[in-house]
C-alpha cells in the first residue's frame, strides 16, 4: 500500500538491522550511514533485511546526511520542487524540497532523513508497527468512539 498512496509515492531503500530493542530498530543504509527509527521491533532480528520508506517531502537537501547522491532531474513546480536524485547504489530518490532551493542537474548532494518520519517494512514487505501513534490517529479514534 505504501508504495502507491500518494504523489509522488515513498521513497523505498534497502536496509540491514543491526540492533534492535522494544521501541526501535537500527538500521544500516546502503553507503554505510546509520539510523534508529522508532519502532515496535519484536518481530526484527540483527542481520535482516528491510526496507525504510520514507515520503518525499519528509526529506532535506543538506550539507550533512545519511545518503549522497547526484541530482538527475531538478523539477520546478513554483512553491516546491521535486530533485529526483540517484543514489551511490544505484537506486532513485524523490525528494521534495522548496520551490527556491538552488540546486541544479548533476549536482552532489547529501540527503537528510528524520527517523521519525521513516517507515520500515520487514523483509516480508509487510509494515513494522511505529513505535508511537501520529498524534491525529489517536483523536480520531476517540472522536470516532463518542460517535458511536
Amino acid at each position: 500500500v505504501a508504495g502507491f498512496i500518494g504523489s509522488p509515492k515513498m521513497n523505498f531503500l534497502p536496509a540491514k538491522v543491526t540492533a534492535v530493542d522494544g521501541a526501535a530498530a537500527t538500521v544500516q543504509l546502503v553507503g554505510g550511514s546509520s539510523l534508529t527509527i522508532p519502532a515496535q521491533a519484536g518481530r526484527l532480528a540483527v542481520g535482516d533485511a528491510v526496507t525504510v520508506g520514507v515520503r518525499p517531502e519528509h526529506l532535506r537537501p543538506a550539507d550533512s546526511g545519511e545518503i549522497a547522491g547526484e541530482v538527475m532531474v531538478v523539477e520546478r513546480l513554483g512553491g516546491e520542487t521535486f530533485l529526483y536524485t540517484q543514489l551511490v547504489g544505484g537506486d532513485m530518490l524523490v525528494i521534495q524540497a522548496d520551490g527556491e532551493i538552488p540546486t541544479r542537474v548533476h549536482e552532489k548532494i547529501m540527503v537528510k532523513l528524520d527517523p521519525a518520519t521513516c517507515h520500515l517494512f520487514d523483509g516480508a514487505g509487510m509494515a513494522v508497527e511505529r513505535a508511537q501513534r501520529h498524534p491525529l490517529a489517536d483523536i480520531r479514534r476517540a472522536s470516532a468512539r463518542k460517535a458511536s
